[in-house]
């Protein structure tokens, strides 16, 4: 915006609530303006979106420490920002198609059938599809078809706020030579590690603080 700001000084942004959107449409090479539907965008190969745009208010505040207050310089506003390019899903709200009766969808070449609800990225028709998964820091436990691990219990952590990968870490009730053990999973050692051991780096010291801590048993 060209000015500078002193340590008195501070911007402050706001964006409307309101949305405009525009129609979808499609900027030629030549910078011509092209109104586009779904089977145009299938045969040229283009994109099904929709321009979003927002208004802004910028104003610039000055500050007085000595006072704690603010005093309001001056305050502008820009309407219709262009912010995104958004894909819009056929047949909602968005589309181009919900403004026309079924004679003139079938004149642009649309099927009379299709009951839309994808995207057109690039001339190929997108679906957006849910995925199920564990949620990461909870303790779970599963019965396998496994006779020699029979049960395993699973966590995937990871810290709060950080895009980092799970590590997984497995608790399996395995059977060696007909005796049941508890041995432990970790995505950085090859072998199983027995829950003894993991407990005692933990800073369990005797075998009945041990037991204890598995069976949740006073023993003596």
């Amino acid at each position: 915006m060209g000015e500078d700001l002193n340590d008195e000084e501070r911007w402050e942004f706001k964006f409307a609530k309101k949305i405009y959107k525009a129609a979808t449409n499609h900027k030629n090479s030549d910078k011509s303006i092209l109104r586009v539907t779904p089977m145009m965008c299938r045969l040229r190969d283009l994109n099904y979106e929709c321009e979003v745009k927002l208004d802004l208010a910028y104003s610039r505040i000055k500050i007085d420490p000595e006072n704690n207050t603010e005093t309001l310089i001056w305050e502008k506003n820009i309407n219709k920002i262009p912010m995104a390019e958004l894909p819009v899903m056929v047949k909602s709200t968005w589309c181009r198609l919900t403004e026309c009766q079924e004679d003139e969808r079938v004149r642009m070449g649309e099927c009379p059938h299709d009951q839309g609800g994808y995207f057109i990225v690039r001339g190929s028709e997108k679906v957006v599809v849910g995925q199920e998964r564990m949620a990461y820091n909870f303790v779970y436990t599963f019965k396998t078809k496994m006779e020699s691990e029979p049960w395993v219990t699973e966590i995937r952590s990871i810290p709060k706020g950080i895009g980092a990968l799970p590590a997984v870490f497995k608790l399996v009730v395995k059977y060696e030579k007909g005796h049941p053990r508890i041995c432990c999973r970790i995505k950085t050692v090859s072998k199983d590690i027995p829950i003894g051991i993991v407990l005692r780096c933990l800073g369990m010291q005797t075998d009945i603080q041990i037991f204890q801590c598995i069976i949740e048993k006073n023993i003596t």
